[in-house]
């Protein structure tokens, strides 16, 4: 609010420090950061609080995304603190990412097969099943961190997850990831509460773009791809799609895509057996 006219203003998180931050209209950071002052009146610095909220965060999650041995999940091998630095070492993986797999189609004028993109679907979400067994939502999932190896699909990016708050304890420490916003779920964009449907979400999404050539939601701005991933409905990919879909596959990534958490799939493994079930002879018939 200025002095001589009313502004329109909202209040939001930094996806980095989890401070909550006042914007204008135009999407742009104002000076005042909420929690900031609040610290600096606790007698708190902010830099030195930042810091050690970011290494506690890195070293939990790392410590389960370590214990995580599965075919379809990127192994993180060893991490720790250097000179003030996080690092963790990954296995050595031969392939390209599903963001270079599509790039390559697309120069060619191309999408992915729907056989393929079945495969691909089925071992994603083999890995999430993992990683949501051992309490990590993903809430980051985009074709780069997807990875096409030659050992199948693998999961990549787990140490930027979010913890569930019953295995955290401390809900302060639950800070967002610097998610890219095409692939969130409306609740995720919104701000509110997200749980393992979130990642359900951002798997049809990923779906979507692979069989489809394009985004579902998209926009010159974060506003504007909030509000096509809140409102905007899509009742048929068949309209989109490079290739002629089943109505089961049709209706299986519509699921994904739904609105309302209550209305996808409730696991992983729900919808990765609901595509295995999808009749691919179907669709290459069509």
């Amino acid at each position: 609010v200025e002095s001589e006219r009313r502004r329109v203003m909202w209040l939001a998180m930094d996806s980095i420090t989890g401070f909550d931050v006042i914007l204008n209209e135009e999407g742009d950071q104002n000076a005042l950061v909420v929690r900031d002052a609040i610290l600096m009146e606790k007698g708190v610095g902010v830099e030195s609080e930042r810091r050690r909220w970011r290494e506690e965060r890195f070293l939990r999650e790392i410590s389960v995304v370590e214990s995580l041995r599965d075919q379809h999940v990127c192994a993180a091998l060893d991490h720790g603190l250097q000179q003030g630095r996080m690092f963790v070492v990954l296995e050595f993986l031969q392939g390209q990412s599903l963001s270079e797999a599509l790039a390559a189609k697309a120069a060619q004028g191309e999408t992915l097969t729907v056989q393929q993109v079945h495969r691909l679907a089925v071992e994603l979400l083999m890995g999430l099943e993992v990683a949501h067994a051992n309490g990590l939502q993903h809430l980051n999932l985009s074709p780069a961190n997807v990875f096409i190896s030659d050992d199948g699909v693998k999961l990549l990016g787990l140490g930027l997850a979010l913890w569930e708050p019953e295995m955290i304890g401390d809900a302060s420490m639950r800070l967002p990831t610097k998610a890219m916003p095409q692939y969130m779920s409306p609740e995720q964009i919104s701000g509110h509460l997200t749980d393992n449907r979130s990642d359900i979400f951002s798997v049809g999404v990923l779906l979507f773009q692979c069989l489809c050539g394009k985004l579902p939601f998209n926009g010159s701005g974060f506003v504007q791809i909030a509000d096509a991933i809140t409102q905007q409905p899509i009742s048929d990919l068949n309209e989109f799609s490079s290739y002629p879909l089943s109505p089961d596959l049709n209706l299986c990534i519509l699921k994904a895509l739904a609105k309302n958490p209550e209305q996808r799939y409730k696991t992983a493994r729900e919808m990765r057996e609901a595509l295995q079930n999808v009749d691919l002879e179907a669709t290459a018939m069509m």
